[in-house]
């Protein structure tokens, strides 16, 4: 047992264990609460999770949210769907594109969609 004790207090274990805490000291990202990561994957495929795909207007908005509202477990989601209510278009993609890259997501279904939608606005 002692020898146990002594390879655990060894400097190549201190010294491992070290770099591991400065690492997780140094990373600069906010930790993300657990169940935030996937609230969000869930929200940027929110509109496929609830069947609304082939929906168009307040009957597709409509399923989204009763989806949203049923399938969302973290406050936090909740907290950052308040947060990105007022913006708009390009706005509103770009805070869901950068908060799905936060928590590790590649894509954003629902922010391409949201940014496509601002840009047709400008064209017409």
């Amino acid at each position: 047992m002692d020898a146990k004790i002594a390879w655990v207090h060894s400097r190549p274990v201190k010294a491992l264990f070290a770099v591991a805490v400065l690492a997780s000291c140094q990373s600069g990202a906010p930790a993300v609460p657990p169940g935030y990561a996937q609230d969000i994957g869930g929200l940027c495929d929110s509109v496929h999770l609830a069947g609304a795909s082939d929906k168009q207007g307040q009957e597709r908005q409509l399923l989204v949210a009763m989806w949203l509202g049923k399938n969302l477990a973290t406050p936090q989601a909740h907290e950052f769907l308040v947060h990105i209510q007022p913006l708009d278009g390009p706005a509103k993609a770009k805070a869901l594109q950068d908060e799905a890259h936060r928590v590790g997501l590649d894509a954003c279904p629902l922010a391409a969609e949201w940014r496509d939608a601002g840009s047709d606005a400008h064209t017409e």
